[in-house]
């Protein structure tokens, strides 16, 4: 069988992709509507909801972990992402200080471990449970040497 010859790339390329169908649809989420990636099923969003972490129990990430620090940072990582979506105002909730938003950790309020393994992680890093905190105040909540109420 005998290939097709072409001047160059660009006219190889026009003549295979001829019969590729171009639809805008495919760039929109069925679950919502909302734009989407051309190559995903659905919008980050909609896959967050049905696939993402927040579907998924503590015991997924803990049981059967020795080492629980690197396990626990996924959910501290979605823990940021979910503050920084929320309304709340990026601030230490106990200075106020706006010198430090630059670099201000998340706190749980109830710790990651104190929760049942059978507890969904989007239970755990609930908005109601989070706290913006600056380095300094962090460290001395979690020593017991401050308290937020």
């Amino acid at each position: 069988m005998r290939k097709k010859q072409f001047c160059s790339h660009s006219c190889a390329a026009s003549y295979n992709n001829r019969g590729r169908i171009k639809h805008d649809e495919n760039k929109i989420c069925p679950r919502c509507g909302k734009p989407k990636h051309k190559d995903s099923e659905m919008c980050r969003s909609c896959w967050e909801e049905l696939n993402g972490i927040g579907n998924k129990t503590l015991g997924y990430y803990t049981s059967g972990q020795k080492y629980l620090s690197s396990k626990c940072q996924e959910i501290r990582t979605n823990a940021r992402r979910v503050l920084e979506s929320s309304e709340r105002e990026k601030v230490c909730q106990y200075c106020h200080n706006h010198e430090f938003d630059a670099i201000l950790e998340v706190h749980h309020l109830k710790g990651i471990l104190e929760f049942d393994e059978d507890t969904l992680i989007k239970e755990i890093n609930n908005e109601n449970n989070l706290v913006w905190l600056c380095p300094n105040h962090h460290i001395m909540l979690e020593k017991g040497l401050i308290s937020l109420e």
